[in-house]
């Protein structure tokens, strides 16, 4: 049974943007440099001179997104999370240039737009119908961010369709499985169904080229997140080696029976699944906190003490998290 309960955003809270519906909020984007065509010439020495072509473009970003919804829905609401790791891609453009990237649980798409501005390739990925039908309206509304149509694309990816790794390594043994069975396990969640949320062929191809993975805001849920470190883990175990996961986390602290203090149980899950898993010799996480402080906010909005920033890559050697 679905939770009847109804959350909103503390960021909505924060702007006043709580309708009772459907809103619309707008960013204007920080100056991103844009390479144009590079030009050779001779000076009067008959040296050759690049003049390389290089505009400055400002751009408004908008989301439409809902005020309160239910836990299951959460992805309708913009959240501290996206916000953050937005503000990282904004401050590093460098970093994102030219990459292929997905995002998971996308939600309103903020994080992933504004990847889409300097990427190759953007997937914005979540598995709720009805933020997904909301995700499709923001690439829509924001199409004059990226190159073109097929530089965006929005997919259905549920976390808890994943096989097993041991699973998928029998099937890519099996001398009787086709070679699409093994790319379909090689994708989580993969949807064959024939609408335009459908992974296809040439999706499957892009995905093993993923330089990028984002994820902002969805350690709220202990299944949840047990569900997206497998799928993180089977992403980047296909993808590029050099494939990282950039992961923003919101500590909400509350209490629990037995707390003496509020304590943000979400986050130690979180963090011990990653031990426990690298414990059991199963594939798992490595990385290290990013500093926010080098990190400037684009966004008019206060940073919460309790918000974080990882950079993660696949361990298979039982590296552990560095402080």
């Amino acid at each position: 049974m679905k939770s009847e309960s109804k959350i909103v955003s503390d960021i909505q809270t924060e702007l006043n943007l709580v309708p009772e519906s459907q809103g619309e909020l707008s960013f204007l984007l920080p100056d991103i440099v844009v390479c144009g065509t590079d030009s050779v010439s001779q000076d009067a020495d008959g040296d050759l001179v690049l003049k390389r072509s290089l505009s400055h473009t400002t751009s408004e970003l908008k989301l439409q997104l809902q005020g309160h919804t239910s836990l299951e829905t959460v992805g309708l609401q913009v959240w501290a999370g996206a916000l953050l790791m937005a503000d990282y891609i904004l401050a590093e453009p460098s970093t994102f240039r030219g990459c292929i990237g997905l995002e998971l649980g996308a939600g309103t798409g903020l994080a992933g737009l504004c990847l889409a501005r300097v990427a190759k390739l953007t997937f914005l990925t979540d598995a709720d119908t009805a933020v997904l039908q909301q995700l499709q309206a923001n690439a829509s509304l924001n199409r004059h961010l990226y190159d073109n149509a097929e530089s965006l694309r929005v997919r259905r990816l549920d976390w808890s369709c994943g096989l097993p790794a041991q699973e998928r390594q029998n099937l890519a043994a099996s001398d009787a499985s086709p070679q699409q069975h093994v790319d379909d396990a090689l994708v989580p969640g993969l949807q064959r169904n024939g609408d335009l949320l459908s992974w296809t062929e040439e999706d499957i191809s892009e995905l093993k080229q993923v330089q990028v993975l984002l994820a902002a805001d969805v350690i709220y849920d202990v299944d949840l997140t047990e569900a997206f470190l497998e799928c993180s883990c089977c992403l980047l175990s296909q993808a590029a080696s050099s494939c990282c996961l950039y992961l923003s986390i919101d500590k909400r602290f509350n209490f629990a029976v037995g707390d003496k203090e509020p304590m943000a149980h979400l986050y130690d899950h979180f963090m011990g699944t990653i031990e426990q898993r690298r414990r059991l010799g199963q594939a798992s996480l490595h990385g290290r906190r990013l500093n926010l402080e080098a990190i400037s906010q684009a966004f008019p909005i206060g940073r919460s003490k309790h918000l974080e920033l990882w950079r993660f890559q696949l361990d298979h050697s039982g590296s552990h998290i560095a402080p």
